[in-house]
């Protein structure tokens, strides 16, 4: 047998309608076994729990081997014995090429997976039923937009909800750690999106910071270090919060779009929605059992702006005009 799920149950509620026959019913609530890293996170010295040599954990190399780097030092065979958990261990794998900068301080493990991996990339985390052993295999993101079509017609969409709004901030300050004017600070913005719907400032704070080596063996983190770092989380930060059309899609299974054989959470798909192919990423799934049976539902993730720029022309304009009253 295969199993379709593996989780953690998380909740279990009770519930009896004593003016309804007395009857008691269940519910039952979980998530998949990823869950398992938000119980841990980045310390600074995962090894000698340290705080006073090591201001953050840093790592040079691939995503790929970030992931494993992080996870490994602070939930599996890397961690103090009782950090790690329950029969976990990371999958040996060569590691894609890179010489890209990490740093992380108290940040859960599964915050790090998904911010490392970009969207490109990602982890799961595997049960085997005969050893009970749970393995942390960092996975790439799988294109399945050719072979995996949700539609209307196809009768694979139920229903769907789209979200219009502009951009959350396109003129961003980055901080890294420390006080004061001991803080490394960067700017970064995006003209176009400044000239199309007006300026949107925000501030990202970072832990990253300068750091020399330390007798623990804690490695130094040089002011061009932090100044990478925080011009990569900047320039993400402002594509996550550009302008952008959401769409929240509620599917079932076909002949060609069986959740688990065809499609994970994660994949990227296709979905046709009022005669537009739109293609992105599969962020969550959310699988209801009761009486009537099983209820696939998943949240199809942000679609950048692009060929839906002209859904904002009429709000830009109002903004505009608002913004011109004000300044009278």
């Amino acid at each position: 047998q295969t199993a379709v799920l593996d989780g953690i149950v998380e909740s279990v509620e009770e519930h009896c309608n004593e003016a309804n026959s007395g009857v008691i019913s269940w519910t039952v609530s979980g998530r998949d076994l990823m869950s398992l890293l938000e119980r841990r996170i980045a310390l600074p010295d995962p090894v000698g729990l340290r705080f006073d040599e090591s201001l953050q954990d840093v790592f040079r190399g691939s995503a790929e081997a970030a992931i494993r780097y992080f996870c490994n030092r602070n939930a599996a065979s890397g961690a103090v014995p009782d950090r790690r958990l329950a029969k976990f261990e990371i999958e040996n794998s060569t590691s894609g090429t890179g010489d890209d900068f990490y740093a992380y301080r108290l940040k859960t493990l599964y915050e790090i997976v998904r911010e490392v991996g970009q969207g490109r990339m990602t982890a799961e985390v595997r049960r085997d039923f005969k050893t009970g052993l749970l393995t942390l295999k960092v996975v790439p993101r799988r294109e399945m937009a050719e072979s995996v079509i949700f539609g209307v017609e196809t009768g694979t969409v139920l229903s769907w909800k789209k979200r219009s709004h502009l951009p959350r901030r396109n003129a961003l300050w980055a901080a890294g750690g420390g006080e004061g004017t001991d803080r490394i600070v960067v700017f970064a913005k995006s003209e176009e999106s400044i000239s199309t719907y007006g300026r949107f400032e925000g501030f990202l704070s970072e832990t990253a910071n300068v750091q020399s080596g330390g007798s623990a063996g804690a490695p130094a983190v040089t002011v061009e270090d932090v100044k990478q770092l925080l011009d990569t989380k900047a320039v993400e930060a402002l594509r996550r919060g550009a302008a952008t059309v959401s769409y929240s899609v509620e599917v079932r299974e076909g002949p060609r779009t069986r959740f688990i054989a065809d499609w994970r959470c994660g994949d990227r798909v296709s979905c046709i929605i009022g005669g537009e192919r739109i293609v992105s990423t599969i962020d969550s799934v959310s699988i209801d059992y009761d009486a009537a049976g099983e209820t696939v539902a998943a949240v199809i993730g942000d679609v950048e702006r692009g060929i839906f720029a002209s859904l904002f022309t009429r709000i830009t304009e109002l903004q505009k005009g608002l913004a011109t009253e004000e300044a009278r």
